[in-house]
């Protein structure tokens, strides 16, 4: 499906990373879209139309957090818990999206939008932290972390080392 279209070329990774998780969240909807209920989404559509594809941008806060992440034992953590926190809208979801709000379930609308502009609000306070370190780093105000260490603690610093950089 990548090579489909002529901008997406496996040497420019680039573009193949900006365009990933649009293209994810078009495989997700595209096979496991039945999933979801047409008279919800025909509900949901004309109150919230951000909500008509949901799974368009699902998958990039995962890539963001596992491309800032050193080693496998941090990469592993950091992905269950961003999963593990996705999924309990699932929970929520189940108690305010009720029957006798049908059909336009304010309350479950509501609580999901609400829930997203936290979500927007903290990427933006991620990606600005991501962008003030690493001018931190540039400016060397990290370089003290390799005094007096040696060779192999030096090697173990992972994300505390001043040549890492956050993806931003």
């Amino acid at each position: 499906m990548l090579h489909a279209a002529p901008h997406l070329h496996p040497e420019r990774t680039r573009a193949s990373e900006a365009h990933g998780a649009p293209i994810h969240g078009f495989i997700l909807g595209r096979f496991f879209g039945h999933l979801w209920r047409a008279d919800l989404l025909s509900c949901m559509y004309p109150i919230f139309p951000a909500l008509r594809f949901p799974l368009t941008f699902a998958v990039s806060p995962l890539k963001w957090a596992t491309n800032n992440t050193p080693n496998p034992g941090v990469r592993a953590v950091s992905t269950a818990l961003i999963v593990g926190v996705g999924t309990a809208g699932a929970f929520i979801a189940s108690w305010t999206y009720t029957n006798k709000e049908a059909p336009l379930y304010v309350t479950g609308h509501s609580i999901n939008m609400g829930f997203s502009t936290v979500a927007i609000g903290i990427v933006i306070l991620y990606w600005w932290y991501c962008s003030w370190e690493n001018r931190q780093r540039d400016l060397g105000r990290r370089d003290h972390r390799l005094i007096n260490l040696t060779q192999e603690e030096i090697d173990n610093l992972g994300h505390r080392h001043p040549n890492f950089r956050y993806a931003s």
